[in-house]
């Protein structure tokens, strides 16, 4: 008869046995090291494992994504594991090098990451820390046991940049959100597009391939219509939703209708004014988070951006 196991159970089960349990034909092994609860998950040191794998018998585990294979020993038969996994819920943060992070978009707006340098840079130490901790990135693990990026693009290199400014350590936090390292690199990536966790539009809106995508924060290039984009939505003028690359679709559509060829600060108000007008349009009624707001005047600009503007202005 199979026996079912909650994550609490198995846990427990291990803390017993002071880590590891070994009985006829299994056993499984954890590495705990007390000072800061920490795991070797997959070879990585991990802060809350929520399983734990014997070298490469045990299949990875998945956390956050629904369809992604569950923790398997090849002789203990988990056959469901709470759903509440400590991955999930880990209140420990790591810490990694941002050029340790693999990109999976191609730009970014560098208006924005600029404008949020702007404002953390004479930040404390702690404060600089909490607010990190607080925008903590997300990371997939992929084939190549290499850490794919799938939320926190701006946030890495505007800590890149502020590390070059302010002589920081060049890391950001981060958590696991997925292990697929048991895919082949090919299903990965499939894998990826179908959640729409890969976007594959250069900085101009051309489609590319993930083999244009760089292989490090370091090399992501500027959209100047990300930065629009974002500060539309600063403006109040489209809803905030969670859709993915809601901003790169605005951005896209923006492109379509307004020159950013020149970046003074003259240029970008004329832009920011021409997008908030755009945005009340029936040609942006399919757009993520598009919304009719009677109050909404496409003249003014509001001070926070007046002032945002000021600092990515090429002049």
């Amino acid at each position: 008869m199979t026996k079912l196991f909650t994550l609490s159970t198995f846990l427990t089960f291990l803390t017993a046995c002071g880590g590891s349990t070994s009985g006829e034909n299994h056993v499984v092994t954890a590495s705990s090291h007390a000072a800061n609860d920490e795991f070797l998950f997959g070879g990585r040191r991990v802060a809350n494992a929520a399983v734990y794998r014997n070298s490469a018998k045990m299949a990875p585990v998945s956390t956050t994504e629904d369809d992604a294979p569950p923790g398997r020993h090849q002789d203990i038969k988990i056959e469901s594991l709470d759903p509440e996994s400590v991955l999930n819920n880990q209140t420990d943060i790591n810490w990694i090098d941002v050029d340790q992070l693999r990109p999976t978009q191609p730009s970014v707006g560098m208006g924005e990451v600029d404008a949020r340098v702007d404002r953390i840079k004479e930040m404390s130490k702690e404060d600089r820390q909490q607010y990190l901790i607080d925008h903590a990135a997300e990371v997939i693990v992929g084939p190549d046991g290499k850490f794919y990026l799938i939320d926190g693009h701006h946030l890495s290199t505007m800590i890149d940049k502020l590390a070059k400014s302010k002589g920081i350590k060049d890391e950001i936090p981060y958590r696991i959100v997925a292990d697929y390292s048991n895919l082949r690199m090919e299903d990965f990536w499939q894998r990826l597009t179908e959640k729409k966790r890969v976007y594959l539009k250069d900085k101009n809106g051309k489609s590319i391939t993930v083999d244009d995508l760089p292989k490090s924060v370091k090399k992501l290039e500027d959209d100047p219509y990300r930065t629009l984009a974002w500060l539309l939505c600063e403006e109040g003028c489209y809803n905030s939703v969670d859709v993915p690359f809601q901003e790169f679709r605005w951005a896209d559509f923006l492109r379509t209708q307004i020159d950013l060829n020149e970046r003074s600060e003259k240029s970008w108000k004329r832009a920011l004014r021409k997008a908030k007008e755009l945005s009340q349009s029936p040609a942006a009624s399919e757009l993520p988070g598009y919304k009719i707001d009677s109050s909404i005047d496409a003249g003014q600009i509001s001070e926070k951006n007046e002032k945002r503007l000021e600092i990515i202005s090429d002049d």
